[in-house]
């Protein structure tokens, strides 16, 4: 995945309030200056809530990716998450979205589904807590709000997902890439 840490910086200094710098690792002259992430939380909490479906998602597989967990369960979840998009907010669509997703194994995890064991032998044992617990706050973005008014609570589980990242030395997609031109006039972000 992309990672423009100049268009980041750019923005994130153009933008003014909100931002939040996380460095990582030791530069071998001292210092934490080999990585530099930006969260601009104002940004994030702003984005409409299949934006930010689809940092989670994103998220999710990052972790994946990092720690070689793979699984067609783990496959099907996030193709199923990313297409939500695709769904916006038509009753009826968002109907068949979710209709669509009760058939995945992975989406109840955490919520009473256990895990499967074929998907928990992919996982290091060390790691399948922090797993279960990105995973359910991956979904929980999406579908906290999805049937009722406008909360917090999309933008505290992928808060939770950043975290999660942040903990493990993962570097997330920089927020500038879910900005799109359907939920922006001149530069400045509209309600959805």
């Amino acid at each position: 995945m992309d990672y423009d840490l100049i268009g980041c910086l750019a923005d994130f200094f153009r933008e003014g309030v909100g931002g939040f710098l996380v460095l990582h690792g030791r530069s071998p002259f001292g210092g934490w200056i080999l990585g530099v992430t930006i969260v601009d939380y104002c940004l994030l909490k702003k984005l409409p809530w299949q934006q930010k479906q689809k940092f989670a998602a994103d998220c999710f597989k990052l972790y994946c990716e990092k720690y070689n967990i793979q699984h067609k369960d783990i496959d099907e979840l996030l193709t199923h998450l990313y297409s939500m998009e695709e769904y916006r907010n038509e009753y009826l669509d968002l109907a068949t979205w979710d209709s669509i997703g009760k058939n995945l194994v992975l989406l109840g995890v955490g919520m009473g589904d256990v895990l499967p064991m074929d998907v928990q032998v992919k996982i290091p044992s060390d790691k399948i807590k922090e797993f279960i617990n990105i995973l359910q706050c991956t979904v929980e973005v999406g579908q906290s709000d999805m049937w009722g008014a406008q909360t917090d609570l999309p933008y505290e589980f992928l808060i939770k997902c950043i975290k999660i990242l942040e903990v493990n030395s993962i570097v997330f997609p920089c927020i500038e890439q879910y900005k799109t031109a359907s939920h922006y006039d001149n530069g400045s972000l509209r309600s959805p």
